[in-house]
């Protein structure tokens, strides 16, 4: 008699890979064969995901055209921004949710190899490329602050372009080995398609360095930041009016207000996701559902507060955001328009055919 043993079908992303295995009522016996019973109560998430994937493409998507078409836009700032948004749109819309929805329904993966690989980079090199980028601009700004003149100096686009190729290839050599060893040598078939972390310590010191400690770095610069931009701008006040004084209202950092929103953005959405992984997985703390669920729901949403939250705080993304909209308003009222000025000649020609049938009907009648 086979003994079943529980396995996870596991949904997840890194930052809970295993806590929430057991949510999923799947088995697996000794003879390699995969029971899976029915959970309705999941499929709410095709609903949820399907509207966070319109958001991110929309949001994402119109800022990366912007920023491609609208040259002025680019500034070393701005160039971290690009970074972000372009990791978004590859991590959600092309690897992660549509996957993910399928995975949902489908309740077992039968995608093959390939789009598992995708599926995994998607899941956990991506995001960890996103997280490093928002540690970036934290540190870069720190640069900003403690060291002004150096920071006008030597940051220009081209090294912004540098940092940010840098991230993109540290995360790659960070995390790759762990895909290519999975693929390579420990993947378990009959459980989806799910990275096995416990053949592989390196994953630990993946999830620490680019989630754990690029959190760190964010919410714990946020203050040294505030406190070094506040006394720059009294200085600044003093330069302006030697009798000294509160710094002038006009004088504000727009990088430190968009810092600000996304120092906030980051410990609602994604700093309660690393304490409650950092909990379960070393107190055994079991969490009801119901919050599981709700991280799953939250954590895909910064996709789609990043670019809101710059397109608020950068008077000029702001200014070309609502130029495309006015623009893209006046497209569909013109289209409508012409739309209904075919269908009302094609109507008009109608009814004139029928008028004109009818006359001749008379008229032959009449003879």
């Amino acid at each position: 008699m086979n003994k079943a043993i529980p396995m996870p079908h596991n949904h997840s992303f890194p930052i809970f890979s295993e806590q929430h295995d057991n949510d999923f009522n799947t088995t697996y016996t000794a003879n390699t064969s995969v029971q899976t019973t029915d959970h309705p109560h999941y499929t709410h998430f095709v609903y949820i995901w399907s509207v966070l994937f319109s958001l991110i493409l929309l949001s994402n998507g119109s800022l990366l055209y912007l920023l491609i078409t609208r040259r002025h836009l680019i500034t070393s700032f701005t160039i971290y921004l690009f970074s972000i948004l372009v990791a978004n749109v590859l991590c959600w819309c092309v690897c992660m949710l549509p996957l993910e929805m399928v995975y949902l329904v489908s309740d077992n993966w039968w995608m093959g190899e390939t789009a598992c690989d995708l599926y995994l980079y998607g899941n956990w090199l991506l995001p960890g490329v996103i997280t490093s980028s928002h540690a970036l601009i934290s540190i870069t700004r720190i640069w900003a602050v403690i060291r002004p003149h150096s920071y006008r100096n030597v940051h220009t686009p081209r090294l912004a372009m540098a940092l940010c190729a840098g991230v993109w290839i540290s995360v790659h050599l960070f995390c790759l080995p762990l895909l290519v060893m999975d693929r390579s040598f420990f993947r378990q078939p009959t459980s989806g398609c799910r990275l096995n972390l416990t053949a592989q310590l390196w994953s630990e010191a993946y999830l620490t360095v680019i989630f754990y400690v690029a959190d760190a770095i964010i919410l714990l610069s946020f203050p040294l930041i505030t406190y070094k931009t506040i006394q720059n701008s009294q200085q600044h006040a003093k330069l302006v009016s030697p009798e000294g004084g509160k710094a002038p209202l006009h004088y504000r950092s727009k990088s430190l207000v968009a810092l600000t929103a996304m120092s906030v953005s980051i410990a609602v959405i994604w700093a309660p996701n690393h304490v409650v992984s950092i909990v379960t997985k070393y107190h055994r703390a079991e969490l009801p559902d119901a919050v599981w669920q709700l991280l799953w729901v939250v954590y895909p949403l910064q996709a789609v507060v990043d670019p809101v939250l710059f397109a608020l705080c950068l008077a000029s993304i702001r200014c070309e955001v609502k130029r495309l909209v006015v623009k893209t308003k006046a497209a569909i009222y013109d289209h409508v328009k012409s739309v209904q000025m075919r269908t009302t000649t094609r109507v008009s020609t109608e009814i004139y055919s029928v008028s004109h049938q009818q006359k001749r009907f008379q008229v032959d009648y009449s003879m």
